[in-house]
């Protein structure tokens, strides 16, 4: 039956999950705009993210204020 599946979050789930501390961990890979999602339960997603710069401090304001870690992969080198 539909709801089953265990089917990859969307980022606005993503964000749901952040605002209802189900979130433990967050990693940016900014060259291909993903993240690797890890939740308190232990299970880990990918989803992708923005590529802005606004987006991006806007989510890391949301992970902060949530007590969640993030770091961040694959800055480009100048």
């Amino acid at each position: 039956s539909p709801g089953t599946e265990n089917t990859t979050p969307s980022y606005n789930e993503f964000l749901q999950q952040v605002n209802t501390g189900q979130i433990e961990e967050v990693t940016f890979n900014t060259k291909d705009n993903t993240l690797n999602v890890k939740e308190s339960n232990g299970d880990e997603y990918e989803t992708g993210f923005l590529d802005s710069a606004d987006s991006q401090a806007q989510l890391q304001n949301t992970l902060e204020r949530n007590d969640v870690k993030y770091d961040i992969k694959g800055n480009k080198e100048g």
